[in-house]
């Protein structure tokens, strides 16, 4: 994975076109503006119980999107400049992206090609 976020991406936070604002904006649209706090609020508490049931079940479910899960990497070798290491294992979050939604997203993307 790259160390540096691409540059479009730092363009467009600095746009003002990605960020936590826009993105509650955005949700509170969707929900008749609600007030904005209590978006955050929700949003915080679907954070909290993805997370509590990472740490419990390894596996958080998140309807219509997809599933997190907790996937353990095998130990392996490694270098650090010319010296070889044996990293050790460890535990990784990897996502699962529903058919459903991948079909939907796979659709809109298709039909907006030019």
């Amino acid at each position: 994975m790259a160390k540096n976020r691409p540059y479009k991406i730092r363009q467009m936070k600095e746009d003002g076109l990605i960020g936590e604002d826009r993105f509650f904006r955005l949700v509170s649209s969707q929900c008749d503006y609600m007030d904005e706090e209590t978006i955050k609020s929700v949003y915080m508490a679907v954070v909290r119980v993805i997370s509590k049931d990472l740490k419990e079940n390894e596996i958080a479910r998140i309807p219509h999107i997809g599933d997190l899960v907790m996937v353990e990497k095998t130990a392996r070798m490694g270098l650090v400049g010319k010296t070889r290491v044996m990293m050790p294992e460890s535990k990784v979050v990897k996502f699962y992206i529903d058919e459903m939604f991948r079909r939907h997203i796979n659709e809109w993307t298709k039909a907006n090609k030019i």
